[in-house]
């Protein structure tokens, strides 16, 4: 792929791919400039919708209610509202689903989904079911789900992600987003940085399990990393530049998952570390960061991971001592996941994960391609200059919200959540996960003692 990497390029799709497969996407328009919703009236008029159906949260109407209704009022259109409203975050659940459901009038034509990650699940996961298009206006630079055609869901008490419709446009107000929480600009930071993460995972799947990549699609992920780190300075000041280069790089991941069907290039390991987080604040009922500063998290404690292998292990070889007991596995899945567990099982089964037939072939592979995967693991920057890159913009690498032994189950449990071969699987295959969920947290909390 080369340097001169267009959203408006790509929108057109990728023919005669050197994977062997035409990548299409049916997003129409991207707009991420200031005044963007100056420019909902012609964009609907172009589509020739007007029975409309807002659907926003507490804060999100506070910030774009007045901005939309001055671009629409008086110009023809009937405009349906729905307001989430909660006293906690909201929630993709079935709830959230539900009432969408009921507050949606068959005679509505398009959706608008005026908000970020969660408002943008719902309502393109709704897209998809009620089989009507929508269309994206972007609140806060703060993840990568705009452009994809996924749907990260939490039923069941499990995060899973479902086939979901694209938006027909994303529209992004620059003066929106420059105003959004921080927190929530370093949530798009960090969700970015994670595919540092996510792309050495989806690599490593293709040299032990002969796993699909294109080649396209991981340069445009690379990109998109690149792009931002040009412009963190920027991205912390709040300049115009930044926001918009960081929104263009969440948009550009996304686009890459839509090409692929998936959400694999932008999804690893720090990521299944992030779910299995957000399942047991459900379970237990406590506040976490958001998903974005976890993935940041993630993105550190993973690439330990690699390095411990690395510096300690570059033969690959497997534990002698670990022996792994199925009997064991379903009582510590049963206590970790709970009424979530059920998922877990159907799964594992479903994919035959812990067939050990299959976890020898595996390392079958991982011995014939050792040097291949102790480079990868190599590659790219290591923990600490991630770090570094975190504090110059104000990212923290911190897990002081829960505790020392749910790090060291989240490290040990979280690949059970998605059946893609990440580090995480790997250790498991060599039975060296159990050894590095324990060490590598523990590293953790000793620096963070040493540090006060």
């Amino acid at each position: 792929m080369n340097n001169n990497i267009s959203i408006e390029n790509l929108l057109k799709g990728i023919q005669n791919c050197s994977c062997k497969r035409d990548h299409n996407v049916s997003i129409e328009d991207v707009i991420i400039e200031d005044n963007a919703i100056d420019k909902l009236e012609s964009l609907l008029n172009k589509y020739g919708y007007k029975n409309l159906f807002l659907v926003y949260d507490n804060n999100t109407y506070k910030v774009c209610n007045e901005k939309i209704n001055k671009a629409l009022e008086n110009k023809g259109f009937n405009i349906n509202s729905m307001v989430y409203v909660r006293d906690h975050e909201l929630t993709p659940d079935e709830r959230s689903l539900a009432e969408l459901m009921v507050n949606f009038n068959p005679g509505n034509e398009f959706i608008i989904a005026v908000g970020s990650g969660v408002i943008n699940d719902i309502c393109k996961y709704a897209s998809y079911k009620l089989n009507k298009p929508y269309m994206v206006i972007a609140t806060a630079p703060s993840m990568d789900g705009y452009a994809s055609n996924v749907s990260a869901l939490t039923l069941n008490n499990l995060k899973v992600t479902y086939p979901a419709n694209l938006p027909k446009a994303i529209v992004a107000d620059i003066e929106i987003l420059k105003n959004a929480p921080y927190r929530m600009i370093l949530a798009g930071f960090g969700d970015i940085m994670g595919k540092f993460s996510a792309l050495k995972d989806w690599r490593l799947g293709q040299i032990v399990n002969n796993e699909y990549v294109c080649e396209e699609v991981y340069d445009l992920v690379n990109y998109s990393i690149n792009n931002l780190l040009k412009e963190a300075e920027n991205i912390k000041n709040r300049n115009t530049s930044g926001i918009k280069s960081l929104m263009d790089s969440l948009v550009l991941t996304g686009i890459g998952m839509a090409f692929v069907g998936n959400s694999r290039p932008a999804s690893g390991s720090e990521h299944h570390l992030s779910h299995y987080i957000e399942i047991q604040s459900l379970l237990g009922n406590f506040d976490i960061p958001s998903h974005g500063e976890k993935v940041a998290c993630g993105t550190v404690l993973t690439q330990r991971l690699r390095e411990r292998l690395v510096n300690t292990n570059k033969e690959l070889e497997e534990s002698k001592e670990y022996k792994f007991s199925l009997d064991e596995w379903k009582k510590d899945i049963l206590s970790k996941y709970k009424e979530a567990s059920n998922e877990i099982f159907s799964l594992c089964e479903k994919n035959d994960t812990l067939s050990e037939s299959k976890r020898l072939e595996r390392v079958n592979s991982i011995h014939k391609n050792k040097q291949k995967i102790v480079e990868l693991l190599s590659s790219g920057p290591s923990s600490k200059e991630i770090i570094d890159i975190y504090d110059s913009i104000g990212l923290d690498y911190d897990y002081s919200f829960i505790s020392h032994e749910m790090l060291q189950d989240a490290v040990l449990y979280a690949k059970e959540i998605r059946d893609r071969y990440t580090i995480s699987h790997l250790l498991w295959d060599l039975r060296l996960l159990d050894e590095y969920s324990k060490v590598i947290p523990n590293e953790y909390y000793k620096e963070k003692a040493l540090s006060k």
